[in-house]
């Protein structure tokens, strides 16, 4: 099941149901019938749309890549013409679900977000993977789109309430700053990740003249780049950690300390890499990273 990537789709049913219950609903409480939609049925209709959407880009990247794929050495075990299959069923069930949750959620606004991602998936691997930076960054900001989509979510439903009773401000501003941090997160490390496995393909790319940064640049340039993207998350982290340490919350003080050797680890190991084989290595490294992170969601009501 290459095509569904379905470690990849389980990572987003974890990434959302985390965030939905230890940051959304937490702050609102699901008892609290004004704030009925916090609770699972909208939630449900949300991640159907979010996991069928996500399914459709996975499908159309390996249709628009399976030539490139064969040069690469990762073979499809399905057919072209099969894969163009799923991507409509999976793009029609997906549309369907996002157009249900932008009912849920009283807001045609978010289904037209939802198409836009869809959107973007599609132009991504027609032609945004083949330019220079546009591709890394079309999929780091669709990364953290993954809580960007729930925060616009709780937006579009307390529009009308937002500048009211203090409380609901107080708690939207919580989930907007908890937000911020976690988009900021996925973000950085995304782009990161996505440089990191453009060089793991870089002979391939180059083949089917695909204008990636490193095939553009070489090898020592898109270290460069790693390196200046790496000091910002560094700096990304010490402000979280800064931030937390106002809170007093110091266990999440704790795991932003251990995100921090973890990804030290992976600075050290990226500074030497050379073959194929170490930035394959250093590609699963930044998914335990990003795990990583996501498991720090359960601490977020402590604060």
């Amino acid at each position: 099941m290459k095509s569904l990537r379905l470690v990849n789709l389980l990572m987003i049913v974890l990434i959302q149901t985390l965030f939905w219950y230890f940051v959304i609903s937490a702050p609102y409480g699901e008892n609290n019938l004004r704030f009925s939609f916090f609770g699972f049925v909208p939630f449900f209709w949300m991640l159907s749309a979010t996991l069928w959407i996500a399914a459709s880009g996975n499908v159309i990247n390996d249709y628009m890549d399976f030539d490139n794929d064969r040069l690469n050495g990762k073979e499809n075990r399905y057919s072209k013409s099969v894969l163009w299959r799923l991507f409509v069923v999976s793009s029609v069930m997906g549309l369907l679900f996002a157009a249900v949750s932008a009912w849920s959620f009283g807001s045609y606004e978010l289904f037209l977000v939802y198409l836009m991602i869809w959107g973007l998936l599609y132009f991504y691997s027609k032609t945004y993977q083949r330019k220079v930076l546009i591709g890394n960054i079309v999929v780091a900001l669709l990364t953290a789109m993954l809580i960007g989509i729930m925060w616009l979510a709780v937006y579009l439903h307390l529009r009308p309430l937002i500048l009211r009773p203090a409380m609901i401000m107080k708690k939207y501003v919580f989930i907007s700053q908890i937000s911020l941090v976690y988009m900021g997160f996925a973000f950085v490390l995304s782009w990161i990740r996505e440089l990191v496995k453009d060089m793991e393909d870089r002979e391939g790319d180059e083949a089917a003249g695909y204008q990636t940064f490193p095939v553009r640049y070489g090898p020592e340039k898109t270290k460069t780049l790693l390196h200046i993207l790496s000091a910002l998350f560094v700096i990304f982290l010490i402000f979280v950690m800064q931030w937390c340490l106002h809170f007093e919350a110091y266990y999440l003080v704790a795991a932003s300390g251990l995100l921090f050797l973890l990804f030290a680890f992976f600075h050290t190991k990226m500074a030497a890499a050379k073959e194929v084989k170490d930035w394959h290595f250093l590609s699963l490294l930044l998914k335990i990273i990003m795990l990583a992170g996501v498991l720090t969601i359960p601490l977020v009501p402590w604060l």
